[in-house]
């Protein structure tokens, strides 16, 4: 049986440095995509138990373009 050759740890090392900035990056761009899209408390309340549903007024907003929605929280 053959054993596989390893690359020298140099190589490996800038391979797994190449490979965290990119997950570093990804993640960043992840959070700020989500804050840009989030209520300005990050979320809508739900009402106590057997408080039924409610349904708030929103205004979206994204490049400068404004509308009114209504969603129904459970």
């Amino acid at each position: 049986m053959k054993t596989r050759k390893l690359p020298p740890p140099a190589v490996r090392r800038r391979i797994l440095l190449i490979l965290l900035i990119f997950t570093s990056l990804a993640v960043l761009m992840t959070v700020k995509e989500r804050k840009d899209d989030t209520v300005a408390d990050g979320y809508l309340p739900k009402n106590e138990i057997g408080g039924g549903s409610y349904d708030p007024q929103l205004t979206a907003q994204r490049d400068g373009v404004a509308a009114d929605l209504t969603v129904t929280v459970e």
